[in-house]
């Protein structure tokens, strides 16, 4: 098994801050709220890096119709 490193906060404050200085920077970059933006801010960010824009602009039609009708939902 593998071992990961992992953040250990000592209280739940400094997980949440930690969190928003992570995410506050990111949601900037989405110009709207579409279902098409949210799935491609969903798919480069998800994770612990941010992926490249070719990851996104690669990815199948199929899959990612998939992914923008759930986030319609």
């Amino acid at each position: 098994m593998a071992n990961f490193k992992k953040a250990v906060f000592d209280d739940l404050t400094n997980n949440v801050v930690m969190l928003l200085e992570r995410w506050k920077g990111r949601m900037g970059i989405v110009p709207n709220n579409t279902a098409k933006e949210i799935t491609k801010f969903w798919i480069l960010n998800f994770g612990a890096t941010q992926k490249d824009l070719n990851v996104y602009t690669g990815m199948d039609t199929t899959k990612l119709s998939n992914i923008e009708s759930k986030v319609q939902k």
